[in-house]
């Protein structure tokens, strides 16, 4: 009788647990808001975009006539009813090579601040710079009700 009641109080604390994590882990996480980073997308862009004021910072993007005007190939389909697009561009001197992954998302408000991490790893040795160049970056997501998108870099 001991022994039972010690294997469903561990069952019990093991699932108490691991429900403890998935919502720690899921209240940032990407995966709650269906986010997907796309890196170095500047082939995908309207190559007049980038001289408009809307390019200076991330730019939200809730309409597909919107989105059809910015985009000249996408290879991703959006449902603008329930997904919204940020398109984000940065004047950075990481190499190309180097890609950049969504880490989290958090909002605050209006705001969502977009965090995303470089794939660079601490015992990559090679040059961390090259000349600065515009690199594009696209978050497709959940439509939230946000007016402002922050991208941070961890």
């Amino acid at each position: 009788m001991k022994r039972k009641r010690i294997l469903i109080f561990s069952i019990v604390l093991v699932l108490i647990v691991a429900t403890l994590l998935t919502t720690a882990l899921l209240i940032y996480s990407p995966l709650r808001y269906r986010a997907k980073l796309y890196d170095y997308c500047n082939d995908w862009i309207e190559p007049t975009f980038y001289m408009t004021d809307l390019a200076d910072e991330p730019f939200i993007i809730t309409d597909e006539g919107v989105f059809h005007a910015v985009f000249i190939d996408s290879p991703f389909k959006v449902n603008f009813d329930k997904e919204m697009v940020v398109v984000y561009m940065d004047i950075t001197s990481a190499p190309s090579s180097r890609g950049y992954y969504l880490k989290k998302i958090e909002i605050e408000g209006d705001t969502a601040t977009v965090y995303f991490k470089s794939d660079k790893m601490p015992w990559d040795k090679r040059k961390g710079s090259v000349r600065p160049w515009e690199r594009c970056m696209v978050v497709k997501m959940k439509k939230l009700d946000v007016s402002t998108v922050v991208f941070t870099e961890m």
